[in-house]
């Protein structure tokens, strides 16, 4: 998952299903979206205007 944080600490972009998952599911990768759009992170008043990461998610089956 690659996503953009703001410097207020808000996401602004994520996109699942980039190079190397192995999910498949759309509506999985749909809910990752949605799950890191929502999150908040600490704002950084020096920080630039949009700084990118990533977050890899790790599911197992039960």
């Amino acid at each position: 998952m690659v996503f953009k944080v703001g410097r207020q600490g808000q996401v602004t972009y994520a996109r699942a299903g980039v190079k190397g998952t192995t999910i498949s599911s759309r509506t999985l990768l749909e809910k990752c979206e949605r799950a890191v759009l929502a999150a908040k992170v600490n704002a950084l008043q020096n920080a630039p205007d949009s700084q990118t990461g990533v977050i890899t998610f790790n599911f197992k089956m039960r």
